[in-house]
């Protein structure tokens, strides 16, 4: 049996067990949510206890977030089409392309484990600046919209809408900016990781999945493992990368793989018309190791592991930077929008001023979105 199906209808059926075997204390309807009163005397007593520590961040917080947002505003306003869906990847097999021009899949496992290692330090750092604020926490909790698992720590509502303007804005900010922090730490594990990987294994060419239909790597029926590119030895992804920036769209390059030789001619890349493209999806690097040594003993698992937690640790920090600077685009009612209606009530000290400017300005950033989600060229 396929043990990705296989490992898919064990978390699917996991989650629904836990359903069943607390559904008196969840509230069923578009979501399941499920609260508690648990942690909520932890979150603030740890707080009180680091008072100074979480002033200070968040008013550090409050600089990064609001430099976050205008960069990722200006992003948009790039109009590269570079915007997709962030979605986990529930059944094997391949993707079409129109479905990947606006749809990043991400494999299920990582994406799951990716979710809770977000969502712990975001909730909890708006738990901490709620209690350093004296804003009542009714609840903590977790919820399940469709297959998109999620947690949360509920303020009193009305009591972090009639706060201060700054106050709302520190405690928007923590989120994102605890996540930035886990990305840092992230960086510094990849990097110590790969350093253990330099010292055990080594590269001896680049694999991948699939090729995206349409496109000049399934016309020519591309398959093997890429050893060579117009002559040049290609061992990982930064071999692969080198050479196909020297490469022109349109240009026609000799790839030699496991199964063969291929002339292939390249075409724009959909997301960058100055790189060429040929249609491979999903590369990795294929490993094997130095002087035969296993640190497992089975060569093949120690590889598998190896690469498991490699591509693990890549995609949760690709999710943890991308999911804080998406969360902090000045549009409600993320963090972003929260801020920047602060912002703007801080400066024309009109409450009802600064909700219609944050209503206009989050059109205005769902229009950027789409227009950037559907392709569309707006400029040129």
């Amino acid at each position: 049996m396929d043990f990705e199906l296989l490992s898919i209808g064990l978390f699917f059926g996991i989650i629904a067990a836990l359903i069943i075997i607390d559904r008196k204390n969840i509230e069923f309807g578009l979501m399941f949510i499920r609260r508690t009163e648990r942690g909520r005397d932890r979150i603030k007593n740890f707080a009180n206890s680091h008072k100074k520590f979480f002033n200070i961040f968040g008013n550090v917080a409050v600089v990064l977030a609001i430099l976050l947002s205008v960069f990722g505003f200006l992003y948009l306003l790039r109009f590269q089409s570079a915007v997709r869906l962030v979605l986990p990847k529930v059944f094997p097999g391949e993707v079409s392309a129109g479905v990947e021009k606006v749809v990043f899949f991400v494999p299920l496992w990582y994406w799951v484990i990716g979710l809770f290692v977000i969502l712990i330090p975001h909730e909890l750092f708006h738990g901490f600046l709620f209690a350093v604020e004296k804003i009542k926490i009714k609840s903590t909790g977790l919820i399940l919209f469709l297959i998109f698992p999620g947690g949360f720590v509920e303020p009193d509502e009305k009591q972090f809408k009639n706060s201060r303007p700054i106050t709302r804005i520190r405690v928007a900010s923590v989120g994102s900016v605890a996540n930035i922090c886990v990305g840092i730490f992230l960086i510094l594990l990849v990097l110590l990781w790969n350093f253990l990987g330099s010292i055990l294994y080594q590269g001896i060419g680049v694999i991948f999945e699939g090729t995206m239909p349409d496109t000049p790597a399934a016309g020519v029926g591309l398959k093997g493992m890429i050893t060579e590119i117009n002559g040049q030895r290609i061992k990982d992804l930064v071999d692969l990368s080198d050479v196909m920036k020297k490469v022109n769209p349109g240009e026609v390059i000799r790839v030699a793989t496991t199964e063969g030789e291929y002339d292939i001619k390249t075409i724009e890349n959909p997301d960058n018309s100055s790189y060429s493209f040929i249609g491979i999806s999903r590369v990795s690097t294929k490993l094997e190791y130095k002087n035969g040594f296993s640190p497992l003993g089975d060569p093949s698992k120690s590889l598998i592991v190896y690469s498991w937690v490699s591509g693990l640790l890549g995609w949760i920090f690709m999710l943890d930077i991308s999911i804080a600077v998406a969360n902090l685009l000045p549009f409600l009612p993320f963090d972003g929008g929260v801020i920047w209606e602060g912002i703007f009530e801080k400066i024309t000290k009109k409450k009802d001023l600064a909700k219609k400017m944050i209503k206009v300005l989050s059109a205005v950033t769902y229009a950027l979105l789409v227009i950037n989600l559907i392709g569309l060229k707006v400029f040129g």
